[in-house]
C-alpha cells in the first residue's frame, strides 16, 4: 500500500502465492485492485503469509477490513466462498476448518487486545490444490475464478457500503 493517507477501507489478500491455490486470496485482491467500483479510500495489501503484519496497517482511520484467503475444509467443493466474522473463526478453530493455519485469527485477536479492531469480514475460498509448487492457480480454481471474483466483489461492496 503506497499511500496510507485517506484509506478508510482495507482489502487484505493472504496466502502463500508459491503453493497454487493457497495464494488465491492474493490473486483475487490483485484483481479487485483493478476494479473502479469499490469505494474511494479503499487500500489493497498483499500480506502473503505474514499475517502478524496486519497490525501495522490498522489505524484509527480504517473503518472496515475485508481479508481474503483460502479456507480448507473437506465438506465443500473447490471454489466455495465463505463469509465469516472473526467470531465465526474463533468458534471454528476447534473444528475441521483451517484458514491459513489460523495464524490470522491469532493475529486479529492480538490486534484487538492492543486497539479496537475495525469491523472485519473474512472471505475464504475452498482451494483445490495447496500442495503443488506453482504461482498459478489449479486448473479447477482458475476455471471458477471469474465467478469467485464476482461473489467476493459483491460481498466486499456490500460490506464497505452498508453504512454509506
Amino acid at each position: 500500500m503506497k499511500n496510507r493517507e485517506n484509506i478508510k477501507y482495507l482489502v487484505i489478500g493472504a496466502g502463500n502465492i508459491l503453493l497454487s491455490d493457497e495464494g488465491v486470496g492474493i490473486h483475487i485482491t490483485k484483481e479487485l485492485e483493478k476494479c473502479r467500483d469499490l469505494p474511494e479510500g479503499t487500500g489493497y495489501i498483499d500480506i502473503g503469509t505474514s499475517t502478524f503484519d496486519i497490525g501495522s496497517y490498522i489505524s484509527d482511520e480504517i473503518k472496515k477490513i475485508a481479508v481474503i484467503d483460502c479456507i480448507r475444509t473437506s465438506d465443500f467443493p473447490s471454489g466455495t466462498v465463505f463469509k465469516l466474522t472473526i467470531e465465526d473463526l474463533r468458534k471454528r478453530q476447534a473444528e475441521k476448518f483451517s484458514l491459513h493455519q489460523m495464524e490470522l485469527v491469532d493475529c486479529l485477536k492480538l490486534v484487538s487486545i492492543i486497539e479496537e479492531l475495525p469491523d472485519s469480514i473474512i472471505l475464504g475460498i475452498v482451494p483445490h490444490d495447496i500442495s503443488t509448487f506453482s504461482m498459478k492457480l489449479s486448473n479447477e480454481l482458475d476455471r471458477l475464478l471469474p465467478e469467485i471474483i464476482k461473489k467476493i466483489k459483491k460481498e466486499v461492496l456490500d460490506f464497505f457500503n452498508e453504512d454509506a
